[in-house]
């Protein structure tokens, strides 16, 4: 078929894109890849997956408004007859199979002759066995076999050889080891082995108004600190309230203000300036993904596939599951359908290199059995099977958290549990199954309780650590360890602190 009857065909097959989501979507979850097209009708077709995310079809004046940041006006105008030329290619929606059977088979004949000429130059150039492999992994990759490309069928001696290498570079420094990605809280982190890994999905489970979308902020924009890309999809809240929290809490000025800002005084305005020039210095890249309405797994991937070479995050937060429309609807079955998207989030992360973060919530008879434990650390108060709407999500999860307001500090102490660890440990420092964390809800900001603002509460602090610890008490029922403590730090600090 000529190079012409194809550019025809996929005008014919846009067209009915232009007129139908249903036939928009088949064709995302077909093997038909955008890039299988010729390229100068890629700009449409994004145009066209861009309206399909916003729940839309695509329009003249949509497209046009999609191409106006082509700065050639030569370009653009190119585009706007290819619009045109697509919108006049009336066709029934009938030939929808046809047409992509076509054009799909068509790039495969064109691809495999392109593999030839090149399995003909490499003969030349290197040999037959290099020619004939790089042929034959062409044309396994060209039919899509993405199982086969992926599968490991390794004697596990070999796999011990790969792994002994990489062990003992890391030892000799022969090789750099990975920066794990960490949120930047003590008690969740060090309950983590592998940190946010590619591929990991962790949960933080709470009941409604526990502070679930504050908690991953506040890992979102402490894993973007520390120089890793973050993106942030908001389901519940608009990016303008999202960007508010964020900035409130890293200028210290409340919530409330920001949302009026004529409560704002100089020196607030102050610390919000400081605290924007501060991202300015980051090196790293903090993304919001706003999409309309609900939305799905799919739609999500490919924004990302779509953005990819702009923006590569390493880990992606979605606020939160409940809020996902499911890639497939399973009739009565909403357990089911939380199982596929979980399931459908790891092998996205895994595939394209970053770790997931979300939130379910707790259900109500496990909150009342945790707050009838109160505040005893070393009772065991939450399981897997508390969590509200789906078995899958201690299934699919790596590392799940719930999260409670402290009953006797509501204002000030979140206390947290690991509910599973996957690759960790299920208690804190001290063999504790609940830690406390420090909160500030007027700025929205999560802390380790070890996190001091300044030498001076450090100093004291470890000053009151080491006298909780098993000391010996005089007859008056007081502490002889305070001098021993005391010595133990030396003039400089002292001085330092006073």
């Amino acid at each position: 078929m000529s190079d012409e009857n194809i550019v025809k065909l996929e005008r014919q097959l846009i067209y009915l894109f232009l007129h139908d989501k249903n036939l928009i979507e088949e064709w995302l979850d077909s093997n038909l890849k955008k890039e299988y097209f010729h390229e100068e009708h890629h700009a449409i077709l994004n145009a066209i997956i861009n309206s399909y995310d916003q729940n839309v079809l695509l329009t003249r004046q949509s497209f046009n408004e999609f191409i106006k940041n082509i700065r050639i006006p030569k370009d653009r105008i190119e585009q706007e007859i290819i619009f045109n030329k697509c919108y006049a290619n009336k066709i029934s929606e009938n030939n929808f199979p046809l047409l992509v059977t076509k054009i799909l088979d068509n790039y495969l004949l064109r691809i495999t002759t392109e593999n030839i000429k090149k399995f003909n130059i490499n003969r030349e150039k290197r040999n037959n066995t290099y020619a004939l492999k790089e042929l034959v992994n062409n044309l396994q990759d060209l039919v899509g076999d993405s199982v086969t490309k992926n599968v490991l069928y390794e004697n596990i001696k070999n796999v011990g050889l790969d792994f002994r290498k990489y062990f003992d570079g890391i030892r000799s420094g022969e090789i750099i080891e990975d920066e794990l990605v960490l949120c930047g809280i003590r008690e969740i982190d060090n309950t983590m082995v592998t940190g946010y890994a590619k591929g990991t999905l962790t949960l933080f489970c709470a009941d409604v108004s526990a502070f679930k979308s504050t908690m991953m902020l506040n890992i979102g924009l402490n894993v973007w600190k520390k120089g890793h890309n973050v993106l942030f999809v908001p389901l519940e809240m608009e990016s303008s309230q999202m960007y508010k929290r964020a900035l409130a809490r890293e200028s210290h000025v409340s919530i409330e203000k920001l949302f009026h800002p004529k409560d704002v005084n100089a020196e607030e305005v102050n610390k919000i300036n400081e605290a924007e020039k501060k991202w300015d210095n980051y090196d790293s890249k903090f993304y919001i993904l706003e999409l309309p309405d609900r939305t799905k797994v799919s739609s999500i991937k490919r924004q990302i596939e779509k953005n990819i070479d702009i923006f590569y995050p390493k880990l992606v937060i979605i606020d939160y599951i409940a809020n996902l429309v499911p890639d497939k609807k399973r009739v009565d079955r909403n357990d089911l359908e939380i199982g596929d998207m979980l399931k459908d989030l790891r092998h996205m992360g895994k595939t394209m290199g970053f770790a997931v973060v979300s939130a379910a919530q707790l259900g109500r008879e496990a909150l009342k059995r945790i707050r009838k434990h109160g505040s005893n650390k070393n009772k065991t108060s939450i399981n897997s099977e508390d969590i509200q709407g789906s078995h899958a999500y201690s299934a699919d999860a790596d590392n799940i958290y719930a999260q409670l307001i402290n009953s006797s500090q509501p204002d000030s102490l979140l206390d947290i549990y690991v509910v599973k660890a996957r690759n960790g440990k299920k208690t804190f420092p001290g063999g504790n199954i609940k830690a406390s964390l420090d909160i500030s809800p007027e700025i929205g900001l999560i802390k380790s309780q070890d996190d001091f603002t300044s030498p001076e509460e450090g100093l004291l602090a470890s000053i009151l650590e080491k006298t909780e610890e098993t000391t010996p008490t005089n007859d008056m029922g007081n502490s002889d360890l305070f001098g021993d403590v005391l010595e133990d730090i030396d003039d400089d600090s002292i001085n330092e602190m006073f």
